[in-house]
């Protein structure tokens, strides 16, 4: 969708659940509103001059300045047919999501994904992959403190989510969260306690939302093949061995059961372990896919020492998160059913900015 000037602007906000629209309940917890609650308390919010409702659909008219020009972005609210918290979501209510994104696609400059915190990287790992030949700009964003609350995160997290998915050139899978813009793949929760939630370890923020809006990169630099579509993932057999230890090895041997399609390995440093360990991550490799990510934040993995586990067909997961190494290879394996050697190849390449290299 094309924009010729400021009022064309579109951005569709999909509500899916999440502290943001949190209230409390008798017992002062923190529970999912109901639809009319959120409606309410957005039409409170419109008594602010910056953020209009004109039309008795729930659309609504954000005006800003940017670079002392005014703006004006069009946001229309829509939920999706059971609210949730993050941490019931999963693979069915992320293919739900693509598909309301898929549907929408051609209506709208932009998207915001409201949801939980606690699944927030996952969700956005998870929807960066399935979101293929991406040509909009899809920002996630949610709240440690509930929009009801006299004070909150919420609101500052909502209206910069809105701007950057409206005027931004970066047309990925982001989260936009207290302040900073980050490649959605790329990031990790670190504090369920203070404001500034997330980190991305190894890949600076895209974005830093002070003053003015500081963008690293004016265009996204992930490269397209083609028209944007989505692609449907289901929940693959997938284990995750964190290193413990030589005994790790007994474990391992259980992993050569037929069932079990791909093992990630959290190893330590740069992708080291025990050598009976590396002995029989290697064999096993020969028969399933194998990827090593790192216990530390700050890392990336590569054939440094002795003890190192990339060997033979075991492959690097670089400096990737694990829950992105995860979602990765749940993708891949839904995309090349049972072709090893293929999965192995694209698993080494970064196909959507989730690993340096």
């Amino acid at each position: 969708m094309s924009s010729n000037n400021n009022a064309d602007i579109k951005v569709l906000a999909i509500m899916t659940g999440g502290t943001l629209f949190m209230e409390r309940n008798k017992d002062n917890l923190f529970k999912l509103s109901s639809e009319k609650k959120i409606s309410l308390i957005l039409d409170q919010m419109t008594s602010l001059q910056y953020f209009k409702k004109e039309t008795s659909k729930p659309i609504y008219t954000l005006e800003f300045m940017e670079n002392c020009t005014p703006k004006r972005i069009q946001m229309e609210i829509i939920e999706m047919s059971e609210l949730k918290d993050s941490s019931n979501m999963s693979f069915e209510d992320w293919n739900l999501i693509c598909e309301k994104l898929e549907s929408n696609h051609d209506k709208y400059n932009g998207f915001v994904i409201i949801i939980g915190t606690d699944t927030m990287t996952q969700a956005a790992s998870a929807l960066s992959f399935m979101c293929e030949n991406l040509d909009r700009s899809i920002v996630l964003t949610g709240a440690q403190i509930p929009i009801f609350e006299a004070r909150n995160d919420s609101w500052n997290n909502l209206i910069s989510s809105v701007i950057v998915a409206g005027t931004s050139n970066l047309h990925e899978v982001m989260i936009c969260f207290h302040n900073k813009l980050y490649r959605g793949n790329r990031c990790v929760k670190v504090d369920s306690r203070n404001f500034e939630a997330y980190e991305s370890p190894n890949f600076e923020p895209l974005a830093i939302l002070g003053v003015d809006i500081k963008y690293k990169m004016r265009e996204s630099s992930l490269t397209r093949e083609g028209t944007f579509q989505v692609f449907q993932m289901e929940e693959k057999n997938i284990v995750r061995l964190v290193l413990q230890g030589p005994s790790d090895v007994d474990i391992i041997k259980s992993y050569f059961d037929a069932h079990i399609q791909g093992v990630v390995v959290y190893a330590y440093g740069s992708g080291n372990g025990p050598i009976k360990v590396a002995e029989s991550l290697r064999d096993l490799a020969n028969k399933k896919l194998v990827v090593v990510v790192s216990q530390c934040l700050h890392t990336i993995v590569e054939e440094a020492y002795v003890t190192g586990l990339v060997q033979g067909n075991v492959v690097s997961g670089s400096d990737m998160t694990p829950d992105t190494a995860f979602l990765k290879m749940c993708y891949l394996l839904n995309k090349f059913p049972g072709n090893v050697d293929l999965q192995r190849q694209e698993m080494r390449k970064s196909i959507r900015g989730e690993m340096s290299g």
